[in-house]
């Protein structure tokens, strides 16, 4: 008698109850995340492109709180 042998398609699948969110993950990273990290790195980053906050100076001016403050109001009253 020799050993059994190993059966030709054996093991785990891959499970395809993923492939529906495939689309949704494609769309946030393109739409969300990528537009997201490329105003994050170029307000980081001076035109020279070295790490910087330079771009920030201006946060604490009263012009700079009041578009800042009108803008939330007008994403709260459209969204």
């Amino acid at each position: 008698m020799s050993a059994a042998a190993r059966p030709l398609e054996g093991g785990r699948r891959l499970s395809l109850s993923w492939i529906g969110a495939v689309p949704f993950f494609l769309y946030v990273g393109v739409f969300l995340l990528l537009p997201t990290a490329i105003i994050v790195g170029g307000s980081l980053l001076t035109p020279g492109g070295t790490l910087s906050l330079a771009n920030f100076d201006g946060i604490d001016k009263p012009y700079m709180f009041k578009a800042f403050a009108s803008s939330i109001a007008i994403s709260s009253v459209s969204a």
